[in-house]
């Protein structure tokens, strides 16, 4: 048996089903609802914090996302992905100084995009997936590791966890055996195909600039390295990473 044809008849055989759809968005209907607990539980630490202290920071700005998988081309596949724009949205509670914890918790909002082409096949028959896709997630990100150089500098480290609430995709997929074929198109209005949770490991590297004696600016960079898969069914193996490029209004509490 040809070397492409187990992942061939595999792609045919994930192509979403309206059981599956259904499964799916009852799946996503549930992990919905303990991620909004999560993230309002997050908002009312937040203002509890004002209590005790430390700092809160709002910033937004501009992110590069670019899909990845730790597959090789060989003479029978090829796989090609093109980056894409967005933008992120986030509030950060800072407790850096506190002796028990320290620690950085962040909620956001964000919208990143990217495109994937992936051609696999023989002499019998193959696959081609091509599809843009544009996603929409709330998030939470925990900081436990945190570093400060020269008093303005910081260094942070931790996970993020991203909530799916929206997405679009267009593109098709191409399905060719012997004498038959089958093709799959995705436009807006099909059933979805990405994971409805994702995770991965996070970074910021941070200048805080003294407005006043209570406001700091602060630019800064992120990086993401997604460790989970990005789709379900047909691009089970796709993960992403993200290059952030944000500046925060910075707000001391205390």
């Amino acid at each position: 048996m040809p070397a492409w044809q187990p992942a061939a008849n595999s792609l045919q055989a994930n192509a979403p089903s309206e059981f599956a759809v259904t499964s799916h968005s009852q799946s996503l209907r549930a992990t919905s609802k303990n991620m909004k607990r999560l993230i309002l539980f997050s908002i009312l630490y937040f203002s509890y914090s004002n209590l005790i202290g430390q700092s809160i920071e709002f910033y937004g700005g501009a992110l590069i996302n670019s899909f990845y998988d730790f597959e090789r081309n060989d003479n029978r596949t090829v796989t090609d992905y093109k980056s894409g724009l967005g933008y992120a949205l986030r509030i950060s509670y800072n407790a850096e100084q506190l002796t028990d914890f320290p620690f950085r918790l962040t909620l956001y909002f964000e919208q990143y995009s990217g495109e994937i082409y992936k051609k696999g096949g023989g002499q019998g028959g193959g696959s081609i997936i091509d599809i843009n896709t544009v996603k929409q997630s709330i998030g939470i990100g925990i900081y436990p590791l945190n570093f400060k150089f020269g008093g303005n500098f910081k260094v942070n480290f931790g996970a993020n966890f991203n909530l799916l609430i929206s997405e679009k995709e267009s593109g098709y997929h191409s399905f060719w055996l012997g004498g038959t074929s089958n093709e799959t198109y995705w436009d807006n209005d099909s059933a979805q195909l990405s994971s409805t949770i994702i995770f991965g490991l996070s970074s910021r590297f941070a200048y805080k600039i003294k407005v006043s004696e209570n406001w700091c600016i602060v630019p800064q960079y992120q990086f993401y390295w997604g460790l989970s898969d990005e789709f379900e069914s047909n691009l089970e193996k796709v993960k992403s990473i993200r290059n952030y490029f944000l500046v925060g209004i910075l707000l001391n509490l205390k």
